[in-house]
C-alpha cells in the first residue's frame, strides 16, 4: 500500500509541477501587451526624487532644418542624467501624421523618462513648431 501511495503523490506533484509551468508565464504575457503607456508626470510626481525630475519646454525649429528628434533633447531638463534614462516615443501632429521639417506644423513629442532607481517610469510631452525661416535683410 505504500508503494502505491507514494507513487500517486509522486504523480499529483509532476502534474502539479507542469501545469504551474504552463501557466505561470500567462500574467507575464498579459502584462506586457506593449498597449499601456507609462502614467503622466503629474501621476507619478510624488514617487519621484528631485533628480528625477525632467521637465520639457516647448521648442521652435526652422523648417527645412536637419533635426534628429531621436536624440536631440534641447529644451529638456535633465537634472542629472545618471539617474534617468530619457527615450523618444513619438511626435504627432493633429492628423496623427509623424514629425517632419519640410512644412510648417505643430507635433506633440512625448518622452519616456525611466528613473534608475526603480521609481516608476512616466512621460513628458512637448510641442515642436515647424516655424519657417526668418530671412534677414
Amino acid at each position: 500500500m505504500k508503494f502505491n501511495t507514494k507513487r500517486v503523490i509522486s504523480g499529483f506533484l509532476a502534474a502539479l509541477t507542469i501545469a504551474t509551468s504552463a501557466i505561470q508565464p500567462l500574467p507575464v504575457f498579459a502584462a506586457d501587451n506593449g498597449s499601456e503607456k507609462p502614467p503622466s508626470y503629474e501621476s507619478v510626481k510624488d514617487l519621484l526624487d528631485a533628480d528625477e525630475v525632467v521637465t520639457a519646454k516647448d521648442l521652435e525649429i526652422e523648417m527645412g532644418t536637419s533635426f534628429d528628434i531621436e536624440k536631440d533633447f534641447s529644451n529638456i531638463e535633465i537634472p542629472d542624467s545618471k539617474k534617468v534614462k530619457v527615450t523618444f516615443e513619438e511626435a504627432m501632429n493633429e492628423q496623427n501624421e509623424s514629425f517632419v521639417t519640410d512644412h510648417e506644423d505643430t507635433y506633440k513629442a512625448v518622452y519616456y523618462v525611466e528613473p534608475v532607481s526603480g521609481h516608476p517610469i512616466y512621460q513628458i510631452n512637448r510641442k515642436l513648431i515647424v516655424k519657417e525661416a526668418v530671412v534677414q535683410v
